[in-house]
C-alpha cells in the first residue's frame, strides 16, 4: 500500500477527526503539511529518511515562522511525524518502513527553568493590585495556581468549587471554545492567598475576565492582558516577567519547599510526572524520608 498524499489525507485526517482531539489534529496538519510540501512527495513512500533529514535541518534552520526553531521544538514535530507514520500503518494505509524513525533527534541538556524570587514575587503584585484588579488576579492565579496563560484567560467562576469545611478548590475544566493542553480536568487546592482575594467577588457562573477581542480579526486569546502585565512588571521593575515565570514559580518554590513532585505535577496538569521531573529535578535537595528504613 503506497497511497497518494491526497489520499493518505482524506483517509487518516478523517480517522483522526474521529479519535483525537481538534487541537491536536490541527498541529498535526500543519507539521505533516510542512513536511509533504518541503518533499514534493506524490505518494507516501516517496517520503524517504533522507529526506526527513533534510527536512529537520531546515525546520533548525528556518521553521514556518521563519526564525528558526529550537532543538526540542524540532523534536517534537519529528515525534508528531513518526506518529503520523505509525498510524498509517496500524490503520494499514501504509506498509513501507517509517522514515521518521531512525531520524536522529537532537540532545537537550535539561537545566532547572528561571523562576522569581519571593522579593520579585511581592513586587509584581504589588504593582498588580495597585494598578488594576483583573491583572491583580491574573498574577495571583498565575503565581499560586500555576495556570498556563490560556487557562487564565479562560477562567470561570465555575472552576471554584468552596468545598467542605473552608477548603476550596480550583478544578480546571474545559468548556465550550477552551480545551486543556494535556485534556485531564484537575483540582487544585485553592491557596488562601486567592480565596480571600477572588472568591468574595464570585459571580457564580461565566468568565472571570471580560473579553477584549474585538468583532472582526483573528486573536488567539479571548481576554489579552499582556498590556497590562507589560505595565505590571515595569512598575515593579521586574522586566523578566512572563505568563510562563508566573508559572515556574508556582513550581519552583512548592518543590524547594519540600512539596512533593507528584502534587505539583497534579496541580501543573502535566500528562506526566516525567515531565515535571525533567523540568524541576534540579532543584530537589535532600530528604529525611530516606532514612525511613
Amino acid at each position: 500500500m503506497n497511497p497518494t498524499i491526497d489520499e493518505f489525507n482524506d483517509a487518516y485526517f478523517e480517522w483522526c477527526a474521529a479519535h483525537k482531539r481538534p487541537n491536536t489534529v490541527a498541529m498535526e496538519k500543519r507539521y505533516w503539511n510542512q513536511l509533504t510540501a518541503y518533499t514534493k512527495a506524490r505518494r507516501l513512500g516517496d517520503i524517504t529518511q533522507r529526506k526527513v533529514e533534510s527536512f529537520k535541518a531546515k525546520l533548525k534552520r528556518k521553521g514556518a515562522s521563519g526564525k528558526p526553531l529550537a532543538d526540542q521544538s524540532v523534536n517534537d514535530v519529528l515525534l508528531h511525524l513518526q506518529a503520523i507514520f505509525n498510524h498509517a500503518t496500524k490503520l494499514k494505509l501504509f506498509d513501507g518502513d517509517n522514515p521518521v524513525r531512525d531520524v536522529a533527534r537532537f540532545k537537550i541538556t535539561r537545566t532547572a527553568p528561571d523562576f522569581l524570587s519571593l522579593d520579585e514575587m511581592a513586587a509584581l503584585l504589588e504593582a498588580a493590585e495597585a494598578h488594576s484588579k483583573a491583572i491583580h488576579w491574573v498574577f495571583l492565579l498565575g503565581l499560586y495556581a500555576g495556570l498556563r496563560k490560556n487557562e487564565l484567560v479562560n477562567c470561570r467562576w465555575e472552576w471554584f468549587d468552596t468545598g467542605k469545611a473552608g477548603k476550596p478548590i480550583l478544578r480546571v475544566r474545559e468548556h465550550e471554545g477552551f480545551v486543556i493542553k494535556d485534556y485531564e480536568e484537575r483540582p487544585i487546592p485553592l491557596a488562601s492567598k486567592i480565596a480571600d482575594v477572588i472568591l468574595p467577588h464570585s459571580a457564580g457562573e461565566g468568565f472571570l475576565f471580560e473579553s477584549t477581542a474585538p468583532n472582526k480579526g483573528k486573536w488567539r486569546y479571548r481576554y489579552e492582558p499582556q498590556r497590562a502585565f507589560s505595565a505590571v512588571k515595569l512598575a515593579a521593575k521586574v522586566p523578566k516577567a512572563n505568563f510562563l515565570l508566573l508559572r515556574h514559580s508556582f513550581a519552583s518554590w512548592h518543590i524547594i519547599n519540600g512539596t512533593p513532585v507528584a502534587k505539583v505535577s497534579r496541580w501543573l496538569g502535566h500528562a506526566k510526572i516525567d515531565t515535571t521531573m525533567k523540568h524541576y529535578a534540579g532543584l530537589l535537595t535532600y530528604d529525611d524520608d530516606i532514612e525511613n528504613f
